[in-house]
C-alpha cells in the first residue's frame, strides 16, 4: 500500500548485494560543491563499472537512467556537467547505417579515484659498475653451494643402478663410475 506522505522513493526496490564493489574515491571528487549529488552517484557508479580503467564503457543512456533511477533528460544534464567538470568525455556510437545506438565514456580516474599503480623505477640494487662487467668479484658471489660431495656420490650411484637396470652398462655398481656427464666407463 502506498502512503501519500512518503517520497516517491520509499516505493522502490531496494537493490540487492551481489557483491560488485567501488575502488576508494578522492575525497576531493566526493567533496566537491559544483556537482550534484546524482551526478556524484553516476559518475562513482561508472568507475565501478570499469574496474581496471582501461578502455571506455560501452553503455546508453536508458540503462544509466534506469540503473540511477532518472530519467534520461535528467542523465543527459549529469553526463554534460561530467563533461564540464574534466571527469568524463563521452563519444556516440553509431552502427553501420549511421544509426546512433549508443555512448561510449571515457573517465578521467586520476580525477576520481585513488591510483594504486605503482611507480616506475629503475632497479637501485644493482650498481652501474654490476651492470658493465660480465665477471663477478669474489665478495658477489654466493658460496652456500647446496651441492655437497656427500649428496654427489649418493646421485653417482643412484644413476649407475638405473644405468644397469635398464641394460645402459653392465657389471657391478660398485665398480663403475661416472665420467663428463652422462658417459659411463669401468
Amino acid at each position: 500500500m502506498v502512503d501519500i506522505n512518503q517520497p516517491k522513493r520509499k516505493t522502490l526496490e531496494a537493490i540487492q548485494d551481489d557483491g560488485t564493489f567501488i575502488k576508494p574515491l578522492k575525497q576531493c571528487f566526493m567533496r566537491n560543491p559544483r556537482l550534484r549529488p546524482m551526478t556524484r552517484v553516476m559518475l562513482s557508479l561508472f568507475s565501478g563499472w570499469n574496474g581496471a580503467g582501461k578502455g571506455g564503457i560501452k553503455t546508453t543512456t536508458s540503462i544509466i537512467a534506469k540503473h540511477l533511477s532518472r530519467s534520461r533528460r535528467m542523465v543527459f544534464n549529469y553526463l554534460q556537467e561530467a563533461v564540464e567538470e574534466g571527469y568524463l568525455f563521452y563519444t556516440k556510437i553509431t552502427d553501420k547505417m549511421g544509426y546512433y545506438i549508443g555512448i561510449k565514456l571515457y573517465l578521467n580516474f586520476r580525477a576520481i579515484r585513488k591510483s594504486f599503480n605503482k611507480p616506475e623505477h629503475k632497479d637501485v640494487s644493482m650498481p652501474e659498475s654490476q651492470k658493465i662487467r660480465d665477471v663477478k668479484y669474489s665478495s658477489e658471489r654466493n658460496t652456500n653451494s647446496i651441492n655437497k660431495i656427500e649428496k654427489d656420490e649418493e646421485l653417482k650411484e643412484v644413476l649407475t643402478r638405473m644405468a644397469l637396470k635398464i641394460g645402459y652398462i653392465s657389471g657391478e655398481p660398485s665398480s663403475h663410475r661416472v665420467v663428463k656427464g652422462d658417459m659411463l666407463s669401468e
